[in-house]
């Protein structure tokens, strides 16, 4: 495995105010867009640390992971909230 592209994107029930939001939506769109995307780098990572190990490479990249987010988690709009939430956590992620 060389790379990863994490674009995954769920957004349940919108636009609606959060409190009008069912819980279900709720719990979705965490799972989709920040779970999935965090377990599915988690697992490629140690693929591609196992495989630079094993080949005993000099070089510090053994492949790259691309995490495609959503403007929403930059500058949040109304009636989204747990989308746009999602997707801050997913920059951040990214960013660290």
């Amino acid at each position: 495995m060389h790379v990863l592209v994490n674009n995954v994107g769920f957004a349940s029930g919108l636009p609606n105010r959060f409190s009008d939001l069912p819980e279900n939506h709720i719990q979705a769109a965490i799972n989709i867009n920040v779970l999935a995307c965090t377990e599915m780098s988690r697992i490629v990572l140690k693929l591609m640390l196992n495989k630079k190990n094993d080949r005993q490479s000099k070089s510090s990249v053994n492949g790259v992971i691309i995490n495609i987010s959503s403007g929403a988690g930059l500058d949040p709009f109304p009636l989204v909230s747990t989308y746009c939430a999602s997707k801050k956590l997913e920059h951040v992620k990214t960013v660290l």
